[in-house]
């Protein structure tokens, strides 16, 4: 009671304390507010990040070697970013873009992604299609990418990729079909400053350069044909393993030239993957002498100069181009 009489005589001891818990009312109202405002973002954050799930990938039914199409499917919520990038094997740009996707405001399942070119007509090149969709910068949990390797003249897929950013290669030099001798290049992140290791199969590659995000390398051992998986092996972080992702194969011929002659003669054969190590020439059964064999390490054009051998009568037999291990291919030649 002595108290209250005491503050009642002095009203502005009490108007201190009353102002001092005004002040602390209104720090907790602040405190309050900005945890709210922390929760709200979180969840609008939350809720509104983008995602993009790999479904698919094809070849688009009416490509050409005018035109490179890539339809894809996709399941979206709120995609912000696209790339794509169109290839040569001898790692020529043909495209490239990275812009905000139209598929911005789409949320669903979404088919049909075309990924086109002007250029000049490409008969018989080998091209990378590439595309990726979802966040920048793109990342494995919120962004699908694609890819397809495949033949413009006879639309033949040599190779085809899909998943979450990171598991396909990006450019048609990247990772291919190829024999002994071939180059590659590896495109990516997180594989170390330090050179470590590539294997196709268990065939160990020469590294030619090696850095965080990039590694080319060459295959110098002969593998029988068919598809292997290419591992990646930094020193210190663990191996990346590229499922089904470079396809070993036998030497191609496109044609001679000329397509007929006659004992001495020097024929040039043209092809694919002849391998940069000398194998066999035999045509009719018999030993051809071989005074050229060439290949480039990149795009895997071929060529061999051969001589037409002795003691074969005229008419057309089998002309053979074989490598140690790898396989042979076959195109007919006519002795006059």
């Amino acid at each position: 009671m002595e108290k209250e009489e005491r503050l009642a005589d002095y009203p502005e001891s009490q108007n201190i304390c009353q102002d001092k818990g005004k002040r602390r009312e209104k720090r907790m109202r602040y405190f309050l507010i900005i945890i709210w405002s922390m929760f709200l973002v979180l969840s609008v954050s939350t809720s509104g990040w983008a995602a993009a799930t790999a479904q698919g990938v094809a070849l688009s039914a009416d490509t050409d070697c005018s035109e490179a199409d890539l339809d894809i499917t996709l399941i979206t919520v709120d995609a912000h970013r696209e790339y794509g990038l169109v290839t040569l094997l001898d790692g020529t740009v043909l495209q490239e873009f990275d812009h905000d996707t139209g598929l911005k405001n789409f949320n669903g399942t979404y088919v049909g992604y075309g990924l086109s070119f002007p250029s000049a007509q490409l008969p018989g090149k080998v091209i990378g299609s590439y595309a990726y969709i979802g966040e920048t910068p793109p990342n494995a949990s919120d962004t699908a990418e694609f890819f397809i390797l495949y033949n413009c003249s006879t639309r033949e897929v040599l190779y085809q990729c899909f998943g979450p950013y990171g598991v396909c290669p990006q450019r048609a030099n990247n990772l291919r079909e190829g024999t002994i001798g071939t180059e590659m290049t590896i495109t990516g992140s997180g594989f170390e400053a330090n050179k470590g290791k590539v294997l196709v199969g268990t065939a160990p590659l020469k590294i030619l350069e090696w850095t965080d995000s990039s590694i080319q390398c060459q295959l110098t051992r002969a593998l029988s044909p068919g598809t292997y998986d290419v591992t990646i092996r930094p020193r210190k972080l663990s191996p990346i393993i590229l499922g089904d992702s470079f396809t070993a194969i036998p030497p191609d011929i496109n044609s001679t030239e000329p397509t007929s002659g006659s004992t001495g003669d020097e024929i040039t054969i043209k092809g694919l993957f002849f391998g940069t190590k000398k194998g066999k020439v035999t045509l009719g059964g018999k030993t051809c002498k071989v005074l050229k064999w060439e290949m480039n390490s990149t795009t895997g054009e071929s060529e061999i100069q051969f001589v037409v051998p002795k003691r074969l009568d005229p008419g057309t037999y089998d002309l053979i181009v074989s490598t140690t291990k790898v396989g042979s291919g076959t195109t007919n030649f006519t002795v006059e």
